[in-house]
């Protein structure tokens, strides 16, 4: 054992103390206990046998009674990437007169208890996570000045005064020269904010994105054309953004490494982009509350990899596709609140996403999850399974839904629809359709077998009740009355119990019930047995 150099214990369950016997694996390079939330540890000294550690990670694990461990971390100078996050750490200042973390490149510090300014040790470091802390002071000049630099997390302190012009002097605007000096970004997130977004329409940036969030952030009336020139472009949310007019000019075919695209609710018209064909990795497209007013483009299918496809009032008119039933991994279909006519198309049978359970899906993770070095991104969206619109995020991976509500289709429900046996939501509400086929023919809802309308929502056009989910209203009575019952259960359960423990009495004649219960039972059970017997 001393000379193993690799151990990864990662979420593996552990609680306790950390124990001191790890010193002894002295040639270790990777050590990784994070998420193991039990863990804790008196003091790290034992740390010190192991110095040619390289990548170490106790996130989640209590070290807020080893004050020292900056000083002990300081003494590894082959340590390249460390994870301490969520681990109550108190202080990130160090009594050394010089900090030599030369190697470090990787430090994640995020959801402690800091609550001092930034100090100034850090050198060569590429990700700087010091979220969700209690950081105080301005941010210091220095941090503009790491050249290595790709991922920089100072959300959630008590930060003030000015951003450093080392960085960028963010007062009002965001122009070209804020971005000059970024040539390692990796991710643009600049959601929620009052500044505008002021670039060149033939800027070229500096960088390659992979990760891009502007979401409800006044960038438009014009689409971002130096987008186009985001190769490494994976994730896209510019839903909310005031974005106008035609897109079919910046959403080129160089975006191929593009996975997921959000553009809903903004002013959005014309065709959807012919060249979106060409991003073959696409996984979720969601463009949806826009004015399209044209048809569903048969190209869509060459959308192999795509699981949810949004396309909810956005003014799409014609017949539903036929060969969007190629798209076999589809598992949200959401094109409710368009002018679509004529029948429901009897191919639905084709998408064996929703017919059949995936046998190598993960129960834990999901194509819908991406993870960066720096992080990850789960999709969410909002649904309206049950006349409720409903953010869904963590469990979207388990939703399989059909929303063809709110359109002019009309004709017989297909048969076909029956063996989509791992539906869990069908609306065909608001619809001109008839079900005489299914007189003798069950229709499958949430997995099992009834013979109930299909069209079981309300139409689009009535109000909804916008909530997150696990908030409706039906939700929180059934909550109250849960509660109620676990309340009159406690109070029973505690006053039998009760007064058992006190009643020397009552304890005596219980005990003396249950064992002559108990002895009864014994005893008839063995006449019974021995009269079978002596019958046979």
């Amino acid at each position: 054992m001393g000379s193993m150099r690799h151990l990864k214990l990662h979420g593996a369950g552990f609680c306790g103390v950390i124990p001191y016997q790890l010193g002894n694996l002295s040639s270790l390079h990777y050590l990784n206990l994070g998420r193991n939330l039990g863990l804790y540890a008196d003091n790290l000294h034992w740390m010190s046998s192991v110095s040619s550690i390289q990548y170490l990670d106790l996130g989640s694990a209590d070290l807020h009674r080893e004050v020292s461990w900056l000083q002990i971390i300081h003494k590894f100078p082959t340590l390249s990437e460390l994870y301490l996050q969520y681990c109550h750490l108190d202080s990130l200042n160090t009594t050394l007169a010089s900090a030599n973390f030369t190697s470090l490149q990787v430090l994640y510090l995020s959801k402690n208890n800091f609550n001092h300014e930034i100090p100034n040790w850090f050198s060569n470091l590429k990700y700087l996570d010091l979220g969700d802390n209690s950081l105080s002071r301005k941010i210091p000049d220095f941090l503009g000045q790491l050249k290595h630099l790709k991922y920089l997390n100072l959300s959630g302190n008590s930060l003030s005064g000015p951003i450093p012009l080392s960085i960028g002097n963010l007062s009002e605007f965001l122009d070209e020269a804020h971005f000059s000096k970024l040539g390692k970004l990796k991710v643009l997130y600049i959601s929620y904010t009052p500044l505008f977004f002021n670039m060149n329409s033939n800027w070229v940036p500096p960088f390659q994105l992979e990760y891009v969030d502007m979401s409800y952030y006044k960038i438009g009336p014009n689409f971002p054309t130096w987008l186009h020139t985001q190769r490494s472009l994976q994730v896209l949310l510019l839903p909310l953004s005031g974005v106008s007019g035609r897109i079919f000019l910046i959403l080129s075919g160089s975006l191929v490494e593009l996975k997921s695209l959000s553009l809903q609710n903004n002013n959005i018209y014309g065709d959807i982009p012919s060249s979106l064909k060409w991003c073959s990795k696409l996984l979720l497209i969601d463009i949806g509350d826009n004015n399209f007013s044209r048809t569903i483009p048969l190209w869509i299918t060459k959308l192999t990899q795509l699981i949810v496809l949004r396309l909810r009032s956005s003014g799409f008119k014609g017949n539903i596709p036929l060969n969007i039933c190629q798209i076999s991994s589809l598992r949200i279909l959401d094109l409710a609140n368009n002018s679509l006519s004529w029948p429901i198309p009897s191919c639905f049978k084709n998408i064996n996403a929703m017919v059949m359970l995936d046998p190598n899906q993960d129960f834990y993770f999901d194509n819908l999850e991406y993870n960066f070095n720096y992080g990850s991104y789960l999709e969410n969206l909002m649904l309206v399974p049950k006349g409720h619109e409903l953010q869904y995020e963590d469990n979207l991976k388990f939703m399989r839904i059909i929303d063809l509500s709110s359109n002019n289709l009309f004709g017989s429900i297909p048969i076909e629809i029956s063996v989509l046996f791992e539906l869990r939501f069908l609306n065909l509400s608001d619809g001109q359709h008839t079900s005489k086929h299914w007189a003798n023919e069950g229709v499958r809802v949430n997995g099992s077998l009834t013979k109930s309308s299909i069209s079981c929502t309300p139409p689009i056009g009535e109000s909804h009740n916008r909530t997150s989910i696990g908030k409706t209203k039906e939700d929180s009575e059934s909550s109250s009355f849960y509660i109620g019952v676990g309340v009159g259960f406690a109070v029973g359960f505690c006053g039998v119990c009760g007064g058992l423990c006190f009643k020397r009495t009552w304890r005596h004649a219980y005990f003396k019930f249950v064992n002559d219960t108990k002895d009864w039972f014994y005893v008839t059970t063995i006449l019974k047995v021995k009269w079978l017997l002596e019958k046979l």
